[in-house]
């Protein structure tokens, strides 16, 4: 889906364009997207509740720390993975 077009090949026409309501359903309304349907419907389903969290957050933060515990485990594993592999 994100491969760039080929060199010297014209572009590929445009997909049509779906509207999809706030009551409606990605999956029912764009079956294109397949499992990938089901993943932005639960993101989407979420974001009330971010919102909400993002509410109650400290008012002394201005800015929200998303994925920070992730992230440190990624850095980590990839520190890790140069020692071992520098060896």
């Amino acid at each position: 889906m994100l491969l760039p077009c080929p060199v010297g090949k014209p572009r590929p026409p445009a997909a049509p364009l779906v509207e999809i309501g706030l009551d409606e359903k990605i999956a029912e309304k764009a079956p294109a997207f397949n499992f990938l349907a089901h993943v932005f419907d639960q993101d989407i389903a979420n974001v009330p509740l971010v919102q909400r969290g993002l509410r109650t957050a400290d008012p002394k933060r201005h800015h929200s720390h998303l994925g920070t515990y992730q992230e440190i485990i990624i850095q980590y594993w990839h520190e890790l993975f140069d020692r071992y592999m520098s060896r």
